[in-house]
């Protein structure tokens, strides 16, 4: 299981480029797009969204990347609206063909879940620190960010070794329901971006 770390520079840049080159990367960008799956309270993952290379050699039975990412949306009289985005990468996904069980994949989706819990946890930590220091406003969001992006991969690190990737059904019981409950309780952060002030 690998977690990877996405932020994306605050800032709002204006420039000036050739055609060819904005064609280049709107296509690249929407490559990347069409590779990730958005958490959906109405999908969960399937075998079929696991379309990386499976790695034969390694100890684990089902590898999932996952990322948590920032982007300013919008920006207006010292407000920001700060996307917080999380999301499965379906190319650097995979499972090895003989252990396609549905235990296995429903502790897969419980990774994506802890993924969201966190995404709703980062909404809700940011906001909560209105209102932000105009000046050290990028300083302040990644000190929040990576705060709360290191407890995430911790907690994928206990959710993995508790349950020993799902070979301890009792104890995956009992973080099934806890990731269950802790969706519901953040369900007031279930929103695409984080309102802020800066002044």
């Amino acid at each position: 299981m690998l977690y990877l770390k996405y932020f994306i520079t605050l800032s709002l840049f204006l420039f000036a480029a050739h055609q060819s080159q904005v064609s280049e990367e709107t296509s690249q960008e929407a490559e990347v797009v069409s590779n990730r799956i958005a958490w959906d309270k109405n999908h969960t993952l399937s075998w079929s969204d696991f379309k990386g290379k499976a790695d034969n050699y390694s100890s684990l039975d089902a590898y999932t990347m996952l990322g948590i990412e920032l982007e300013v949306l919008g920006q207006k009289n010292g407000k920001v609206d700060m996307g917080v985005f999380g999301y499965f990468e379906k190319n650097k996904s995979w499972v090895k063909s003989k252990e396609k069980t549905a235990s296995l994949l429903s502790h897969e989706q419980r990774h994506f879940d802890l993924c969201e819990i966190y995404r709703r946890k980062m909404i809700e930590k940011l906001e909560a620190k209105n209102p932000y220091s105009f000046k050290g406003f990028s300083d302040e969001v990644s000190a929040i960010f990576n705060e709360m992006f290191n407890a995430y991969t911790q907690e994928q690190a206990r959710y993995d070794h508790e349950t020993h990737h799902s070979q301890k059904k009792e104890i995956q019981q009992e973080w099934d329901k806890f990731i269950v409950d802790e969706l519901l309780r953040l369900e007031k952060y279930d929103k695409l971006a984080a309102s802020l002030v800066a002044k």
